[in-house]
């Protein structure tokens, strides 16, 4: 018999505890992270809800400048 979980239904999310994490220069970027993943035994792929309460920031602000230009140039 199998114990594999692919369906998780929005009551389970929903009663789901997370983590609760806040970056570590802005003590405003608080996020809970739910982990679907790791619920139904998924390995080498990670799949998540991110809860941000109202008056929260998702992160510090930041700019990734070492990034390849997005759209080619010609």
């Amino acid at each position: 018999m199998t114990t594999d979980k692919y369906l998780i239904k929005r009551e389970e999310i929903e009663d789901m505890e997370g983590l609760r994490k806040s970056h570590f220069l802005n003590p405003n970027a608080i996020r809970v992270n739910k982990s679907l993943g790791d619920m139904c035994g998924l390995t080498g792929f990670g799949f998540h809800i991110i809860e941000i309460e109202p008056g929260h920031e998702t992160t510090e602000h930041h700019v990734h400048l070492t990034c390849p230009p997005l759209v080619p140039r010609s």
